[in-house]
């Protein structure tokens, strides 16, 4: 809940103008949300597969079992790769605010 809470509060901090002269990027918080989206799609075909091994096991029990154990590897590596993919996009879009930053420190040495 607390996560949530915090995206909200950050939202609430960005000015218009940062929105549209592109100062302040959407983008990461926009990652963070398809993470959690993501990874409920993922829970849910993890949970019909899950389903379907039990009906195939009705028909051969060794599908069925195989099914079962590599649907617990598939969800495991998906989720492993969908975090992997969502960090990745969230660095290259951070590096903008990042190098903002940068730019704001040199300016007032200056």
């Amino acid at each position: 809940m607390g996560y949530f809470l915090k995206i909200h509060v950050e939202e609430r901090m960005l000015k218009v103008s940062d929105f549209v002269g592109f100062e302040k990027m959407i983008a990461v918080t926009v990652v963070k949300v398809l993470y959690w989206f993501g990874l409920a799609a993922i829970a849910i075909g993890g949970i019909v597969n899950i389903v379907g091994s039990f009906r195939t096991m009705g028909y051969s029990f060794s599908m069925g079992l195989g099914q079962f154990l590599l649907t617990f590897i598939g969800i495991a590596v998906a989720a492993v790769l969908w975090r992997v993919l969502c960090e990745l996009y969230i660095v290259v879009f951070s590096m903008h605010d990042r190098l903002g930053e940068i730019r704001d420190r040199l300016s007032k040495q200056d």
